[in-house]
């Protein structure tokens, strides 16, 4: 390896050490409660180092965002093998917990943090996250025009999934269902996703 291609190397790995180092702090003490210099602490390196990489706090967290969402939307993606559009909705919802379980402190980022708006994307106004909510919804009209979910509004059905999906992950995160076996939890919050498509379903011989 060359002498310029180790330079981007140990660049990109600053960089990646940078965001990691963010989410943690983002993670503790909040995003208002961020700035430069705890960052800098926390990787051990200078202010200085970090604008090098990053002009301020707001575009690294766009940048976190940026990096989940695409990692959520490849998930996602992923289901299109299913040929029916209603093996797809429930391939989603459980790849979607699967996702959130798996990478607990992006999850939190994207959904449970605080933060403004404008910091997450001045211009496009969450578009990272909208993207992958259109993605489902293009799904869910899919399933309703072959007749596989009632003649329901796509955009009611996708915030109801969505909503649902997201208060079971959001309380297994915030570790609410203590009072529960635990080897049960992981099932019981599958089942009842599946459970609540169920009831959209048209009948079999619909």
């Amino acid at each position: 390896m060359g002498i310029s291609e180790r330079k981007e190397r140990e660049k990109a790995e600053l960089r990646q050490l940078i965001l990691e180092g963010a989410m943690e702090v983002f993670l503790e003490v909040g995003f208002e409660n961020t700035s430069i210099r705890k960052i800098a602490e926390r990787i051990e390196y200078s202010p200085g180092t970090i604008y090098v990489y990053f002009k301020d706090k707001d575009e690294i967290l766009h940048e976190l965002h940026h990096t989940a969402f695409d990692r959520l939307m490849e998930v996602m993606e992923k289901t299109a093998v299913h040929a029916e559009p209603i093996d797809q909705v429930y391939a989603i919802g459980e790849n979607y917990i699967t996702f959130a379980l798996e990478n607990p402190q992006l999850y939190e980022l994207m959904f449970v943090l605080r933060a403004p708006m404008k910091a997450i994307n001045p211009e496009c106004e969450w578009e990272d996250g909208w993207r992958t909510y259109n993605y489902f919804k293009s799904v869910l009209i899919k399933a309703v025009e072959k007749g596989q979910l009632k003649l329901v509004d796509p955009e009611v059905l996708c915030v109801t999934f969505w909503a649902a999906v997201h208060g079971l992950v959001t309380l297994y995160l915030r570790e609410r269902f203590h009072n529960l076996p635990q080897d049960q939890v992981e099932p019981l919050m599958r089942h009842s996703l599946r459970e609540l498509v169920k009831q959209y379903q048209s009948p079999p011989n619909h």
